[in-house]
């Protein structure tokens, strides 16, 4: 079945770059309203309007129709414009002395403080809840008697109820974003981070337990504006974990960066390597080997201010190797990395110096001239971390020395046993929540049957590497499999 799928964004400063990873996404940009287009805007709402002031407006709106809204409310409520006793409109003065802001903010500002008190009270603390806000929040946060003044604001049109199935994320909206912005700027900076906190708290009264997970994300940004940086950090961290499970990986991002800064701001130096782990997996899973690797090395500094010796820093060390041999981020000194966490590590039968050897397995192709004696070698060693890893039960660490081992019989030339390896790592690497993992079990297996000649098996485990890796959004993996497919397709005569 067919599916359309429709998306608004808020094109300007701070807003997000629209990337697009599908072919079929196409951006329809909503341009300003032509001069003649906002006239017409403006002679449809009243009956008559002298033709300079709607110049005026229509000269400031800058064709937007928003501005223009905003501008023909506020003359009314400020009395500029009114009925007369037959019901026609008509200007109380002079269309020259009449002032129409210079800025749509100046517009809704005006209208904003000639709100009731109350009122005013009641946008300002909406506004620092967010661009949508809930009854039960609002409440607890303000108390009743603010809260009710809502009605006032969804009767000034600056406030909306959402639609019933826009609720999840609160009963009421602002009409606009810049409504929001501008009610917010009116609070002084104290004023700010003390309703941040109180809002933070009231999120903490009236959400469940078991709902509030969906709230870290606010919490986190109430808590960081209103100055508490114990539960901000707190809350930013379960953010960037809850947004990697479900594969929101910006912002996990996000969430995670920030983390980051309040965590080194207070010297938490364990869960600040933590927070880099995150963004290095993250980066990874997002095919950015490099600035995954930059993590790392972010991690690498701060470990090794304690001890350049620690345990803590052959794990460090052991990820940036994996990550630089099969993922090829680059680093000036790979082989020292290697044999730096290797004399860490020991004699230790250890996940770190599975990773380490089977790092060390992989470095022969890094160099310019191998010869089979490096494969040869190269094989012995995936085959002693293969046997740690096996011992050590760590099955995503044998999936790993597994495609060691099979890339060493390929470049020796032995693909029936290379293909052997990989079919033995496909049922592992299905068990593992890594897909890049499994596309490359796949890719792998595909690679070793194409030499063989088993070209059906190619292309099944191709189309299924390339299905995984498009699903993900991997497009250096899924053209690796799909090239190992189109070669097949090729010679097999398969054109479909």
């Amino acid at each position: 079945m067919p599916i359309l799928t429709l998306l608004a964004q808020r094109i300007g400063p701070g807003a997000p770059e629209p990337r697009p990873s599908r072919t079929n996404f196409t951006q329809l940009v909503l341009e300003p309203l032509s001069d003649e287009e906002a006239a017409r805007i403006v002679e449809a709402t009243f009956d008559w309007i002298p033709d300079e002031l709607r110049d005026r407006i229509v000269a400031r709106a800058g064709g937007n129709p928003f501005f223009i809204e905003e501008s023909l409310r506020s003359l009314v409520e400020s009395g500029a414009i009114a009925r007369d006793e037959a019901g026609e409109w008509r200007l109380r003065d002079r269309p020259s002395v009449l002032e129409v802001p210079a800025t749509l903010h100046a517009v809704v500002a005006a209208r904003i403080d000639r709100l009731p008190p109350t009122a005013r009270e009641c946008i300002q603390l909406a506004s620092v809840i967010g661009q949508r806000f809930g009854d039960r929040v609002l409440r607890e946060a303000g108390g009743n008697h603010l809260a009710d003044a809502v009605d006032q604001l969804i009767a000034a049109d600056l406030v909306l109820e959402a639609a019933p199935g826009e609720r999840r994320e609160g009963r009421y909206r602002f009409k606009h974003a810049v409504v929001q912005e501008v009610a917010y700027n009116t609070l002084l900076v104290r004023r700010r981070a003390e309703l941040h906190r109180r809002v933070a708290t009231a999120y903490e009264t009236v959400i469940g337990e078991n709902e509030l997970r969906e709230f870290y994300p606010a919490l986190a940004h109430h808590y960081l504006l209103g100055d508490v940086p114990d539960k901000a950090v707190d809350y930013s961290w379960k953010a960037a974990q809850r947004a990697t499970a479900i594969h929101a990986y910006v912002e996990a991002l996000r969430f995670a960066d920030q983390a980051l800064e309040i965590f080194e701001k207070l010297r938490r130096i364990e869960q600040a390597v933590e927070a880099l782990y995150l963004i290095a997996r993250v980066r990874r899973y997002r095919g950015e080997n490099d600035g995954a690797l930059a993590a790392y090395e972010r991690a690498l500094v701060l470990l090794e201010e304690r001890d350049p010796n620690a345990p803590a820093v052959a794990t460090l060390l052991a990820h940036m190797a994996e990550l630089c041999t099969r993922w090829d981020a680059k680093h000036p000194d790979l082989q020292g990395i290697i044999d730096r966490g290797l004399r860490i590590v020991d004699g230790k039968r250890t996940r770190e110096k599975v990773l380490l050897l089977a790092a060390k397995s992989f470095m022969a192709r890094k160099r310019p001239k191998v010869t089979d004696a490096d494969w040869t070698a190269s094989l012995a060693t995936a085959k002693e971390a293969l046997a740690i890893a096996e011992e050590l039960g760590l099955l995503r660490e044998v999936s790993l020395c597994l495609d060691a081992v099979g890339y060493a019989y390929g470049e020796l030339g032995n693909f029936r046993e290379s293909y052997t390896q990989n079919m033995r790592r496909l049922p592992i690497a299905k068990s593992l929540q890594d897909s890049d993992e499994l596309i490359d079990a796949h890719t792998m297996v595909a690679v070793a049957s194409l030499v063989l000649g088993n070209f059906s098996e190619v292309i099944e485990n191709a189309v299924t590497a390339t299905d995984i890796a498009s699903e993900t959004e991997k497009p250096r993996l899924a053209a690796q499999a799909l090239q190992v497919e189109s070669l097949a397709r090729l010679l097999s005569g398969d054109f479909p």
